[in-house]
């Protein structure tokens, strides 16, 4: 697993302190080593820009002392000539809606932030999304945001393993309705043999999200099985099990936990307790299959 390097531009104190911890919350949730490199004016910008190497650029073009000639316009378009990704953020109004069209289509720019209406989870969601190819994770979990909660407590859970630790497992997970934007399933359908198992979190928001023409997770979730990865459905909320097998093709795997559900709330964390060493089981029996 390489160390991913992200360069953070950024005039404000406290935005690029708010930028820096989603940028970390990213490469946490990926369990990805990065580097984050902050420069608070055009000056450092453009001397960490050309001297360095860069996996991604996260920068306002809006800095105070950019000229007329919008310095921070053309950071961004010598990022793009140097196929950096690149995520803009901005809160001056002379930014117009032609502007970020203008980004978005000219500059390979991956989107477009406003500070006024930033929205930190689709930001993390997006820096995930790029830095993917670097954290190569070998097992990676699907879910809904509305499952976060659950998902993060299972995965807590799985982690502090003794076994799966000495196994060196990465685990990464995704919430596809807010990284939908990004084309990264390209990323993991190429490199099909870092992966082992990929999680399903089941529930009825969950099939909801993709039960549509426009969601590309059924597809992607049958050529890993095609590739060799072993997809693991959970039964995390009450839903149509049927329904999960038919599009996701899982007509003869055993959903975990399809016996565990209990509306009494005391039982909620052995559930999730069980779901999680029930999963990791399965994680830990698709590992000694591969070897």
């Amino acid at each position: 697993m390489n160390d991913c390097k992200i360069l953070l531009v950024e005039d404000a104190p406290h935005w690029r302190k708010i930028l820096r911890i989603c940028i970390q919350t990213a490469l946490d949730h990926l369990g990805c080593h990065g580097h984050i490199g902050e420069a608070e004016n055009l000056e450092q910008a453009w001397d960490m820009l050309e001297n360095g190497s860069w996996d991604l650029l996260c920068t306002d073009i809006g800095l105070s002392e950019a000229s007329g000639e919008n310095e921070g316009a053309l950071l961004v378009s010598r990022s793009s000539e140097r196929n950096i990704p690149t995520i803009i953020i901005s809160g001056t109004p002379a930014v117009t809606p032609q502007h970020v069209r203008d980004f978005l289509k000219e500059q390979k720019v991956a989107d477009f932030f406003y500070k006024q209406s930033f929205n930190r989870i689709q930001f993390i969601g997006l820096v995930k999304c790029i830095l993917y190819p670097y954290a190569m994770p070998n097992v990676i979990i699907f879910y809904d945001n509305s499952d976060s909660d659950d998902v993060k407590e299972i995965k807590k859970i799985m982690s502090s393993n003794i076994e799966l630790e000495s196994n060196k497992i990465v685990i990464a997970d995704f919430d596809e309705k807010l990284t939908a934007k990004f084309e990264w399933h390209e990323s993991i359908v190429k490199s099909p043999k870092s992966i082992i198992a990929a999680i399903l979190m089941i529930s009825a928001d969950f099939l909801a999200s993709h039960s549509g023409q426009s969601t590309q997770l059924p597809s992607l979730v049958k050529k890993l099985s095609a590739s060799g990865v072993r997809a693991i459905p959970v039964y995390l909320a009450p839903c149509d099990i049927q329904y999960a097998k038919r599009i996701f093709d899982l007509e003869d795997i055993e959903f975990i936990g399809s016996s565990l559900m209990s509306s009494d709330e005391e039982d909620q964390a052995k559930i999730l307790h069980e779901l999680a060493k029930q999963t990791l089981d399965a994680i830990i029996n698709s590992i000694r299959i591969t070897k």
